[in-house]
């Protein structure tokens, strides 16, 4: 069994407020891209549950036990009392620490690749587990290319959307955001704004074009800038091609959203002078 594990931007990203439980509400517009990991799933005859990452990215020195395809296959195994183990092969695509959502994409793809292996068709259960590994875990088992993300970011409303789809630039500074000091840095003076999402989710609904330089926004990236200039730095870079750009999720990629597929090719000519892992991307 294969799976494609893609990645995910955030166009918009408010911050609504802190929760009890120490996360954050937020309501953020998820969009899935085709940069994706692999995962390659065989049944063992133990109960063992083995991992081999393919690292072609940042993945280094990963705890498999800490991993979200571990933690996923493990629940999985244990909840539907299955009498096998698995060997899994992790290649990693997707950096690590780049607000893309590899690692709950991962987890996604291995409850659904699991779920066809041992053909179980029981989505309350699956949903379940995803809710409990992660908060972007849902945005991944839903398979849509657009959706509305509320609460932790679990609470997943897809978006069906008629506007034509634009050509993403995608850079990783190679720099990893811990979430935590993310929204530990970021200020609590603000006033919440949702009118930016509303407005974007309009247009989507429209069968035309989208100026996405009047909707882009990221609360959290002010923070990120605080902690590390060079993640401002960049997103100046891909701004100075005339592109509309964004930090993604917590940090640290930025991205470069147009129609023009020729300034899109040369910022990407131009930054990969600068950047180990620049990336032509599109919406799936």
């Amino acid at each position: 069994m294969r799976k494609k594990a893609f990645a995910k931007i955030n166009l918009c990203l408010e911050v609504l407020n802190k929760r009890d439980d120490g996360y954050h509400n937020i309501k953020s517009l998820f969009a899935r891209i085709d940069l994706h990991d692999n995962l390659i799933f065989e049944k063992r005859k133990d109960r063992e549950i083995n991992i081999t990452v393919k690292n072609n990215v940042n993945a280094f020195n990963i705890e498999f036990k800490s991993n979200l395809v571990y933690k996923a296959a493990e629940r999985f195994i244990n909840e539907f009392s299955i009498d096998c183990g698995m060997d899994i092969v992790l290649e990693k695509n997707i950096p690590i620490g780049a607000g893309l959502g590899g690692g709950s994409s991962d987890c996604a793809s291995t409850l659904l690749g699991l779920s066809e292996i041992f053909e179980i068709d029981d989505k309350d259960r699956l949903f379940n587990i995803s809710k409990e590994i992660g908060s972007d875990v849902m945005f991944f088992m839903k398979d849509c290319k657009f959706a509305l993300c509320e609460g932790r970011g679990e609470m997943v409303n897809p978006v069906d959307v008629k506007a034509k789809l634009p050509y993403i630039i995608l850079v990783f500074p190679d720099i990893n955001m811990s979430t935590k000091k993310v929204y530990e840095t970021m200020s609590c003076d603000y006033k919440t704004n949702k009118e930016k999402i509303n407005n974007l989710l309009a247009e989507l609904g429209k069968k035309s074009e989208i100026d996405f330089s009047k909707y882009l926004f990221n609360r959290l990236e002010n923070a990120v800038f605080k902690i590390n200039s060079e993640v401002r730095e960049l997103k100046n870079k891909i701004e100075s091609f005339s592109i509309p750009s964004l930090m993604s999720g917590s940090g640290s990629s930025v991205f470069g959203i147009s129609y023009d597929l020729n300034k899109i090719s040369s910022a990407f000519n131009k930054l990969k002078k600068s950047y180990n892992f620049v990336y032509i991307s599109k919406i799936v």
